[in-house]
């Protein structure tokens, strides 16, 4: 019972992990692919977006 219990707590923590987001104010989401669950944020520099500070 032990077992099952640990294999629960563990897999739910994996699936909570794995739908991490990036939260930057400053960045906009550019792009997503939801078949990857990939998602591209960069911030906006005089009308150009760039990745860099």
């Amino acid at each position: 019972m032990k077992k099952v219990i640990v294999l629960i707590i563990a897999i739910s923590l994996f699936i909570v992990l794995s739908k991490t987001k990036a939260m930057i104010n400053e960045y906009e989401e550019i792009t997503k692919s939801d078949k990857t669950d990939v998602t591209l944020y960069a911030k906006k520099m005089n009308e150009v977006y760039t990745d860099r500070f």
